[in-house]
């Protein structure tokens, strides 16, 4: 698996305002361009965090 970055589908919080979901907790593993695994947080995200008071679906773009 080569250029890979496997997340999950789906987290689900419990209203919280005094919580804060980073992103990168949702990388399950990330592969660069030769098969090896890397650092989940040399991945990109399009957000850091996502707070949980915040009801609602957030979509998340990893690179």
């Amino acid at each position: 698996m080569r250029d890979k970055i496997d997340v999950a589908k789906n987290v689900s919080l419990v209203k919280n305002s005094h919580y804060s979901f980073p992103t990168r907790d949702a990388i399950n593993f990330a592969t660069d361009s030769t098969g090896t695994v890397i650092d989940p947080d040399k991945v990109k995200a399009s957000q850091d965090e996502v707070l949980s008071n915040d009801a609602g679906k957030h979509k998340i773009k990893f690179s």
